[in-house]
């Protein structure tokens, strides 16, 4: 928009009458004589006044934010203008991390490329796994003993055994839990401990017999030393400890009931499970279970059985496995898992109808409901049977007449 040329009445009555001027002054001067200032964007196209106006008193800056804030204000608005200014590096730091994070994702897809069977698949877990691999020195793993012991009288030793060592770490003001790293220790010391009730009766004390014996019990637990026989020499002149007041003493504290139940399954091979421990509170109902665990006997398994069988396992095409092979196992070796319950989905094309645990039919079958059919056929729909191609896939309409015999 052209600007307006605004004059005073002064100068335009009297610039005529002027001696000095001239007729096309008047002219001229309307022209040319403005009071909006002309912008530029170059100071080079800048009038000499305006240059002038800008070297004295400078252009005009934005306005203070702070000027009308009290200090307290201030230092809030400082505070959130360094908050914003954070989040935003962090905000750009993290696009940046999951851009490269993108990039490398990209590129495992890109070179993917599936297993065929389960040879380069990792082992993970399976009894065989354990047995076998070589554990890292740092974090060993202390299991049961592979062959439990099966005398009563044994397990009556090695419980009273547990007692002691437990117990004598904890009078030395020592973790109790330390003599369950290892199955060595002082059996020929342990017995030689007297385990007695106190005068008024509700305590019990250990009379080690000697200072030395203590201090073995001590040294093999922290140390994790083998026998030696030299500790013989410790015992000589004391008699084995005799008595049953030791059964009926109380396991007192949680850390000390721990120790001994952990440490007597360690000596004689015999798990127990987490009830039948919570409700054990002395050793002599400790040896209660251990002595019914082994009435119980061990049950006779098949593989043995059948090894033991010459006509067998001499036939050729004929091999004894240590495990029950079931028939979902190779299909789960190889990640199909899933293709299973697809396949048994499959039966509706051929019998019309598919076992299960729904509705019982005539002949004394179960069907598998609606909702679960529609579930396979789904299933079947996005995988294929077995994992085939989409060609063998089973479509609704062919598995119609099971739906209609569930209805």
């Amino acid at each position: 928009m052209k600007p307006i040329t605004r004059l005073s009445r002064v100068l335009l009555t009297d610039l005529p009458h002027a001696t000095i001027a001239k007729p096309h002054h008047l002219t001229l001067t309307r022209r040319t004589i403005h009071t909006t200032q002309p912008t530029y964007k170059d100071d080079s196209k800048l009038t000499n006044p305006q240059q002038w106006r800008k070297a004295i008193w400078g252009e005009a800056g934005p306005a203070d934010p702070y000027k009308e804030l009290t200090p307290e204000e201030r230092e809030k608005r400082e505070i959130e203008r360094i908050e914003a200014q954070e989040y935003e590096r962090i905000k750009k730091q993290d696009a940046k991390t999951e851009a490269e994070k993108e990039g490398l994702r990209a590129e495992k897809e890109a070179a993917y490329a599936p297993d065929v069977d389960a040879r380069d698949m990792i082992v993970a877990g399976t009894r065989g796994a354990f047995m076998k691999k070589k554990w890292d020195p740092k974090n060993r793993i202390w299991r049961f003993l592979l062959t439990r012991l099966e005398n009563p009288e044994e397990v009556t030793a090695a419980v009273r055994r547990a007692v002691v060592e437990t117990y004598s770490l904890a009078i030395a003001k020592s973790k109790p839990t330390q003599a369950c790293v290892t199955y060595k220790g002082p059996e020929y010391l342990t017995e030689k401990v007297r385990i007695t009730k106190t005068e008024d009766g509700k305590d019990y004390k250990f009379d080690f017999r000697s200072p030395d014996v203590a201090r073995r019990i001590k040294e093999y637990a922290i140390s994790q030393k083998q026998p030696l026989k030299s500790d013989l020499e410790l015992v000589e002149g004391i008699e084995k400890a005799e008595g049953d007041d030791w059964k009926s003493m109380t396991l007192g504290g949680a850390s000390l009931k721990f120790a001994v139940l952990k440490r007597s399954m360690l000596l004689t091979g015999i798990p127990l499970t987490d009830p039948v421990m919570h409700a054990i509170s002395t050793p002599g109902q400790l040896i209660k279970q251990f002595h019914r665990i082994l009435a119980q006997g061990t049950s006779t398994r098949l593989a043995p059985a059948l090894a033991e069988n010459e006509a067998i396992s001499e036939t050729p095409n004929v091999a004894i496995h240590q495990h029950q092979i079931k028939f979902t196992d190779k299909e789960r070796a190889i990640g199909r898992m899933e293709t299973i319950p697809i396949m048994m989905a499959g039966r509706a094309k051929q019998e019309g109808e598919i076992v299960g645990r729904g509705k019982m039919t005539k002949t004394g079958r179960r069907l598998v409901s609606k909702s679960m059919l529609k579930l396979r056929v789904r299933k079947l729909k996005g995988w294929g049977v077995n994992g085939i191609d989409k060609a063998s896939r089973i479509s609704e309409v062919e598995t119609a007449p099971a739906v209609a015999e569930l209805q």
